[in-house]
């Protein structure tokens, strides 16, 4: 009787590695269009922007030349803002910039305040296999 041992486990990995080596692969050579949907719910503890009072926050968002913004519906002095958006962008892989979402305060008299920003890379997203596997 011919004895294994578990010596072949690794050649298991090794199988399995390649496999995902070569999806990855197959994925990349495919030009994908898509559309991208993020959700803001609310901001918390924003850092205020404004001398005497806190910021008045709204939300900018930007995905290579595609550009969104709430500035019309600003919340006045609320360092907790709700926002309850939901943005859409048309996108394709490989090759989509990173989606930039950015907390900004509303002033009229001296120009807008960056309170925060972010960098979503879509593409590591789209190219999980964890992300992938949501409905």
């Amino acid at each position: 009787m011919l004895s294994m041992g578990i010596g072949h486990l690794n050649v298991l990995k090794r199988l399995m590695n390649v496999e995902a080596e070569n999806f990855i692969k197959r994925q990349l050579s495919i030009k994908q269009g898509c559309y991208v949907n993020c959700y803001i719910l609310t901001g918390r503890n924003l850092a205020s922007r404004d001398i005497g009072s806190e910021s008045d926050p709204y939300l900018k968002l930007k995905l290579g030349n595609k550009k969104q913004n709430t500035r019309k519906e600003y919340q006045d002095d609320e360092p907790n803002p709700d926002f309850y958006k939901k943005f859409f962008f048309d996108a394709s892989f490989p090759g989509a910039p990173a989606l930039r979402v950015a907390a900004m305060d509303y002033d009229e008299l001296f120009g807008d305040d960056l309170i925060g920003d972010t960098l979503i890379d879509l593409e590591d997203r789209f190219y999980s296999h964890h992300w992938q596997s949501w409905p």
